[in-house]
């Protein structure tokens, strides 16, 4: 299947019906499994990760992403972006896919009881995700993370963020 580029994370994750109202949440591992289920096929880190995702081995995973790569990645795509005005469809398309590649990144620490510092990391590859690529979805799933560790303010500002780039309920 594959996900549009205008919308790479498919408003259809993390689900908000709309500010105020207690939105429908998965569970972290559902969340993971079904962004490495809508995501660009072709990818061979993204396979590599998917398959560590499906065998439990969680920390094999996140390092099949490699975050710095990822990172570097982003930074060159942006400056392309700045460069190249007019391939600017081809870079939204690339930077959506390391957007991509990020929330899986943060999905992948938050569910990983194993790090010391999973809300950290996970925290740190929202946010580069959505500098890559803002997404409603992405907004979202990150807001049901921040509301599920204790962060309810934050949540509510992405939630809003997310209405607000989404046109509202989900899309």
């Amino acid at each position: 299947m594959y996900a549009s580029p205008r919308d790479p994370v498919n408003g259809t994750l993390g689900r908000a019906v709309s500010i105020g109202t207690t939105p429908q949440i998965r569970s972290p591992a559902e969340e993971v499994a079904d962004v490495f289920h809508r995501s660009l096929p072709g990818h061979a880190r993204r396979r590599a990760a998917a398959a560590h995702f499906a065998a439990g081995r969680l920390r094999a995973a996140a390092a099949s992403l490699d975050a710095e790569l990822v990172e570097a990645e982003v930074d060159a795509l942006l400056a392309q972006w700045e460069m190249l005005r007019d391939r600017r469809p081809i870079l939204r398309i690339r930077l959506a896919v390391r957007a991509r590649d990020f929330l899986l990144l943060a999905l992948l620490a938050a569910v990983d009881e194993t790090l010391p510092d999973r809300a950290d990391r996970a925290t740190e590859f929202f946010e580069a995700s959505l500098r890559a690529s803002p997404a409603p979805g992405t907004l979202r799933l990150y807001a049901n993370f921040c509301r599920r560790h204790g962060r309810p303010v934050t949540a509510r500002e992405l939630y809003g963020r997310a209405a607000t780039i989404g046109g509202g309920g989900k899309k």
